[in-house]
C-alpha cells in the first residue's frame, strides 16, 4: 500500500491533507524523559481495535489492553459503547485483579485524549493520574510509536477478523480462547520462547476505593474546581478544564510578577498571569522548553521487540513528565496542604490530601478466572500437541 501511495504522490494524482493547528496543551505527547520498562507493569498500552461487522451485521470494536514488558494480553473486551465511562469500567476490573500500571499509553483519540483540553485531558485519562499513573500519548498519525500493540493487533486481524463469528457474543468468545492461547501457549521470541503469562506478575501498586487528594509539588495551594471545571481568584474567574470538574489542582506561586503554576497531581497544566479589569483569565499551557518532546522507548533486558513472529523493532513512546518544580529539585514530589482559611483571594475548603495508592500485597486474582484460563490453556495445549504428533 505505501507503494502504491508514493507512486500516486509522484503522478500528483492525491492531494495531502493538512494537519489541524492544535492550540491547547499538548505536554503529556511531547515527554522530555524516556519511559524505561524494567518490570511487568512498568507500561501498560491501550487501544481500539479497528472494527470489523460479525455475520449477523453487529459492530465489532474491541478494547484491547496489553502488558509492554510481558506482551500479557490484559483485556480484549467486546464493549457496548467507546465512551470514557464504560472504558473506566473496564479499568477498575483491571486495576483490581491486576493492580496499577506505572504509565499508560494511548493514542490521541477519544476516550483517552481530547485536542481541545488542557494537556489533552479527558475524564478518563484525568482519572488515570489522579491514581499516580502517568499517561503517555503516541504522535499523531504514528501508529509506529506503538508498534507491539499494532502488530498484537495484526495477529487479531488475521485470526479473528477475517473469520467473524455468527454474533457478539460468539465472537467476545472467540476473543476470550484467543487471549487464552496468547497469554498461555505461545511462545515469544523476544521472550526467550517463553509466553507472557510465565513472565507476567500483578502489581504490588493497589487502588483505594477512596481518594481524597495526591501529590502536589511542595509549597502548592489545593483548590477544588466547581461544575464548569474552574475557580475564583481575586474576583476573577480561572477555566482549566471540563475534564477536571469537581477535581482539585495545586496553584505554585512563581516569580515576583504574580506568575501562577497549576498542577493536577504530577501534571503540570499551565500557568496563569493575573490581568488587571479581565472577568475571566485562561490557563495557559506551557510552550517549549518548559513540555517535553517524544522519544523512543528503553527496554530492560530481553525487552525488545513485539511478538511471537519475532518483531523485534521497538516500541516509541512518551512520558507525562512535568516541568521541574522546586519540590523535584529538592529531591521528590511532597504532598500538598489542604486548609480551610482564604488566603491571597483563594477559598479552600478542608481535608486530608491522600496519595490514593496502597503498598499491600497484591491480592491473588479471581479463582474463576485462573480456572479458566488454566481450563483453555490446558485444551489448547492438547490441541497443540495433537497437531504436532499428526
Amino acid at each position: 500500500m505505501r507503494t502504491i501511495a508514493r507512486i500516486l504522490v509522484r503522478c500528483q494524482m492525491v492531494r495531502r491533507r493538512k494537519r489541524r493547528a492544535i492550540d491547547r496543551g499538548w505536554s503529556l505527547q511531547r515527554a522530555r524523559r524516556s519511559v524505561v520498562v524494567e518490570r511487568p507493569n512498568d507500561l501498560w498500552t491501550v487501544d481500539f481495535k479497528g472494527w470489523w461487522l460479525t455475520r449477523d451485521g453487529r459492530r465489532c470494536e474491541p478494547l484491547t489492553v496489553r502488558d509492554a514488558l510481558s506482551r500479557y494480553v490484559l483485556a480484549l473486551r467486546i464493549l457496548p459503547a467507546t465512551d470514557g465511562e464504560t472504558v473506566r469500567a473496564v479499568f477498575e476490573e483491571l486495576f483490581e485483579r491486576h493492580g496499577l500500571p506505572r504509565v499508560i499509553q494511548s493514542d490521541n483519540g477519544p476516550p483517552f485524549a481530547a485536542t481541545s483540553s488542557l494537556c489533552g485531558l479527558t475524564k478518563l485519562s484525568a482519572w488515570w493520574l489522579s491514581l499516580g499513573i502517568e499517561v503517555v500519548r503516541s504522535r499523531p498519525g504514528c501508529p509506529q510509536d506503538n508498534s507491539g500493540h499494532e502488530r498484537m493487533h495484526g495477529d487479531i486481524r488475521v485470526e479473528l477478523q477475517t473469520d467473524a463469528a455468527a454474533s457478539l457474543e460468539a465472537q467476545q468468545a472467540a476473543c476470550d480462547e484467543w487471549r487464552v492461547e496468547f497469554n498461555h501457549v505461545r511462545p515469544h521470541d523476544a521472550l526467550g520462547l517463553k509466553t507472557p503469562a510465565d513472565v507476567y506478575v500483578p502489581s504490588e501498586r493497589r487502588m483505594r476505593h477512596v481518594l481524597m487528594g495526591g501529590y502536589f509539588p511542595g509549597g502548592c495551594d489545593i483548590v477544588p474546581l466547581d461544575s464548569r471545571g474552574g475557580f475564583s481568584y481575586l474576583g476573577q474567574k480561572v477555566f482549566v478544564s471540563k475534564a477536571l470538574v469537581r477535581a482539585k489542582v495545586g496553584i505554585e506561586r512563581v516569580g515576583a510578577d504574580g506568575e501562577l503554576r497549576v498542577w493536577f497531581h504530577r501534571q503540570l497544566l499551565g500557568f496563569i498571569r493575573p490581568i488587571d479589569g479581565a472577568p475571566e483569565v485562561p490557563v495557559t499551557p506551557y510552550a517549549e522548553p518548559d513540555l517535553p518532546s517524544v522519544v523512543t522507548l528503553s527496554t530492560g533486558a530481553g525487552a525488545a521487540g513485539g511478538d511471537s513472529a519475532g518483531d523485534r523493532g521497538g516500541d516509541i513512546a512518551g512520558s507525562s513528565a512535568t516541568a521541574p518544580s522546586t519540590a523535584d529539585r529538592d529531591g521528590g514530589i511532597s504532598k500538598g496542604s489542604i486548609s480551610n482559611e482564604t488566603r491571597d483571594g483563594f477559598a479552600f475548603s478542608c481535608g486530608k490530601p491522600a496519595d490514593g495508592l496502597s503498598t499491600r500485597k497484591p491480592q491473588p486474582p479471581d479463582t474463576a478466572v485462573v480456572q479458566e484460563e488454566k481450563i483453555g490453556s490446558d485444551r489448547l495445549s492438547n490441541r497443540a500437541l495433537a497437531v504436532t504428533l499428526a
